[in-house]
């Protein structure tokens, strides 16, 4: 009540509190929207890797921070004041990253059919993380095929499991997951997802795109495709941290996904 009444002119935010820590990962400590100052947000939390105030501040295009390099440096700073030994301070660096890819989940989204479950399973195994496709999360907690939960449930019903699982999911770590086509319609599933991820974006010609396929009940026809990547697009750009185009073999394009994952860590 009292940041709220008196300091919404902040321009630095700094979260010392576990609030948004594993496993409260959807919980913040204040509603980052209200500081229309505020210029850059640093969160001392570690797990999450982005936590819900950081997502925040990502969407708003705010500078933001989370506390594992600060973990890192502390432990750095430890050893050498009880050994009595100086060590570099580009460990913290070198350590931050191979962290980073380490621990950070690979989100793949995009169209229907674009690839993402067969780029998802080339990537998995080339960066050595488990591999998890949405769509079958699904069909096992529902116990019925996605048509027929379109069939009993509507789209509505089925984005309620997409949800679930998304919120499931958020809270693992180093794992590829393929996203079914429609995640990005509902920003909670993208903010659950962004936490604990590098997002990659596939993105796949609307021309080479399936738009008669049985199992995929919004891809009924060509029109339908198009309309539907239309609508789509400006969220995928959104959401994503990484375009990566599938316009090759697909080994090629797992092998531009990681290297591009590799320079994105770099950056970070």
């Amino acid at each position: 009540e009292e940041v709220y009444h008196k300091h919404l002119d902040a321009e630095i935010v700094i979260n010392t509190s576990p609030v948004g820590m594993y496993p409260k990962n959807d919980a913040a400590p204040i509603d980052l929207r209200l500081f229309h100052c505020c210029e850059a947000v640093l969160d001392v939390v570690y797990n999450p890797i982005t936590t819900k105030l950081c997502y925040t501040a990502k969407q708003l295009g705010l500078i933001h921070a989370n506390g594992l390099e600060m973990l890192i440096a502390q432990a750095k700073y430890a050893v050498e004041h009880f050994l009595h030994q100086k060590i570099d301070d580009q460990i913290i660096e070198t350590i931050y990253q191979k962290l980073l890819r380490d621990k950070i989940n690979i989100v793949l989204i995009g169209m229907p059919s674009a690839g993402k479950t067969t780029i998802g399973r080339l990537l998995a195994k080339q960066m050595q993380k488990p591999f998890v496709d949405m769509d079958e999360r699904i069909v096992a907690q529902a116990g019925k095929s996605i048509p027929q939960i379109f069939a009993e449930h509507g789209e509505r019903g089925f984005r309620a499991y997409e949800t679930q699982i998304a919120m499931q999911l958020a809270k693992q770590e180093n794992s590829v997951i393929a996203c079914g086509g429609g995640i990005v319609k509902y920003d909670v599933n993208m903010e659950m997802l962004g936490q604990n991820s590098i997002v990659i974006y596939l993105e796949r010609d609307p021309a080479n795109l399936s738009s008669n396929d049985p199992t995929r009940p919004l891809s009924s026809s060509k029109e339908a495709v198009e309309k539907m990547y239309r609508e789509r697009l400006p969220l995928y750009l959104q959401y994503s941290d990484i375009t990566v185009k599938n316009a090759e073999e697909p080994a090629v394009v797992a092998e531009n996904c990681v290297q591009q994952i590799d320079a994105y860590i770099a950056k970070r």
